[in-house]
């Protein structure tokens, strides 16, 4: 488990005040598992890395750099039973329930599941939410539905060979690319991606993975600005504190 401090920092090669020890090697980046677990939860993927029908550890990579150890890093992959219930929910309600106790079936899940318990890990999942959920994130509706349709662009010629090949192979009338594959399309972009975000959104509130109350705001959440220009940052009730070198003022815990 990584419940306390020494365990949850040693698998990252630092000391329990999170200097770095070279006598612990780093085995966990932890930015790549919460990305790939976001990306797991968006997408819904029921295949990956717990299948959610032979419950084992399913169609997931993962690389160490031996040279300059800087943690497993995992990958996704034969995904392609996601992005089916727009209401779908991937979360686990506890570690009992994560497949991963044993070595062979060692997978990101697991990880993440008994991670999720220390609140330093915690509060950095809730900070890649908000940078990838809001500001145009990698989840946004408006940037994920521009994605999605991009790479749809581009195959959208091959289909025509894809449904000559396999559109009878489930049923009498054939599927098309005109009859099957452009209303599916269409009913990505009206249906799915401009409802997903909010509903992922709200199963990590429900579980507590995600606050309840807003962060604060910068008057321009990225981008360039010129010389001279100012930046102002306001939020709800409280005292905000922040810093200009890019170290975190809050204390651990």
């Amino acid at each position: 488990g990584f419940s306390n401090d020494a365990t949850y920092y040693r698998v990252q090669g630092l000391n329990p005040d999170g200097s770095v020890n070279p006598a612990y090697p780093k085995l966990l980046d932890i930015d790549n598992l919460i990305d790939y677990m976001l990306c797991t939860y968006y997408v819904g993927d029921p295949d990956g890395p717990v299948s959610a029908w032979a419950r084992v550890a399913n169609n997931f990579y993962a690389i160490y750099n031996r040279v300059r150890p800087d943690g497993f890093k995992f990958f996704r992959h034969d995904v392609e039973h996601s992005l089916y219930s727009v209401n779908e929910s991937r979360l686990f309600d506890s570690t009992t329930t994560a497949v991963g106790g044993s070595f062979n079936q060692s997978n990101p899940l697991w990880l993440h599941t008994h991670l999720i318990l220390h609140p330093e890990y915690r509060m950095r999942f809730a900070d890649h939410v908000y940078k990838h959920f809001f500001n145009e994130g990698t989840f946004a509706p408006d940037v994920a539905s521009a994605r999605f349709m991009a790479r749809a662009e581009q195959i959208e010629t091959a289909i025509i060979a894809e449904s000559a090949r396999w559109g009878d192979s489930k049923r009498t009338k054939p599927r098309t690319r005109d009859d099957d594959w452009l209303p599916d399309i269409e009913g990505m972009v009206a249906n799915y991606f401009p409802r997903r975000t909010n509903i992922v959104l709200n199963q990590f509130k429900t579980q507590g993975w995600y606050p309840n109350i807003d962060p604060p705001t910068f008057s321009q959440p990225g981008g360039y600005l010129n010389a001279g220009d100012t930046v102002s940052l306001q939020g709800g009730a409280g005292t905000l504190w922040y810093t200009l070198d890019g170290n975190d003022p809050r204390v651990p815990g």
